[in-house]
């Protein structure tokens, strides 16, 4: 285990971790196409996630990609170097001065940003590391890997607090409940696992998907999660039940990543098909 310097968390609230960026959201709702001058088009469709009972798909907007945007401000800050392999998954700690990395080495890094320096390199996974996720408080990060298992860290130390084992395939993505009690882990074998942090156990199992789950996302009411997968669909799923409420059907590929808005009325995907749908 590798520390360069202390790792000090910035413990912050999960609410205000929820809330930052809500206004942002607000003006969301317009989709986006890129000006005249781009070749390539990208269609971005709308989701309302409170019409998914009863419809959908929405309404199809568009507005220029660059409108409000400098791009030509848009520049290299800094090259975090240290990884021996591809690194494969990124996350932000909620006081924006330190970042996660996972890599195709079995390891996982903390970087300070200030200075660019690698401050901590978690090891203990037997595989690729493929998906990593910060916890609310910013002092723990859990990480999925090739080798069929999700592990808890802590930041301050270093030291693995739990290994999830449950999965029988690589596990290609996880996120973290508002609570801090809870992750959602989205593995190969088509599966999406909830599991209690505290004890180790799995706790729900999602089952409905007929191929990979690439991407898993939270609601911010933390009752919800909602899935992307290589079937090419998104299913939004109830936690307490383990039901899926929704299929979210239009992409004409694989589901690759998805994210949820601050709102928790609408979600946003990235799929194979060039496209990402709102």
């Amino acid at each position: 285990m590798e520390n360069k310097g202390a790792f000090l968390p910035y413990p912050t609230t999960p609410s205000a971790v929820e809330n930052k960026g809500a206004t942002d959201a607000v003006n969301a709702d317009v989709a986006t196409t890129p000006s005249q001058a781009e070749p390539m088009k990208v269609l971005q469709s709308i989701w309302d996630a409170r019409a998914v009972e009863t419809a959908s798909r929405g309404d199809l907007q568009f507005m220029p990609f660059s409108e409000g945007v400098d791009l030509s401000k848009l520049a290299e800050l800094r090259t975090l170097e240290g990884h021996s392999e591809a690194v494969v998954g990124v996350a932000m700690f909620p006081d924006g001065r330190h970042v996660v990395s996972a890599a195709d080495d079995n390891t996982l890094k903390l970087w300070d940003m200030a200075t660019g320096a690698c401050v901590e390199t978690l090891e203990g996974h037997s595989g690729w590391v493929v998906c990593v996720a910060v916890f609310p408080d910013g002092q723990r990060v859990v990480s999925g890997s090739r080798d069929e298992t999700l592990k808890v860290w802590d930041v301050a130390t270093g030291k693995c607090l739990a290994t999830l084992q449950g999965h029988s395939r690589l596990v290609r993505s996880v996120a973290v409940f508002p609570d801090g009690r809870r992750v959602v882990s989205g593995s190969r074998d088509n599966t999406l696992k909830v599991w209690d942090v505290t004890t180790g156990a799995c706790v729900a199992t999602l089952e409905g998907h007929s191929n990979q789950i690439f991407g898993v996302a939270v609601f911010p009411d933390g009752r919800r999660v909602v899935s992307a997968s290589g079937d090419g669909t998104l299913k939004v799923w109830d936690v307490a039940t383990g039901a899926c409420v929704a299929t979210l059907q239009g992409h004409s590929s694989i589901v690759r990543s998805v994210a949820v808005f601050p709102d928790g009325r609408r979600v946003v995907s990235g799929s194979n098909d060039n496209t990402l749908k709102v």
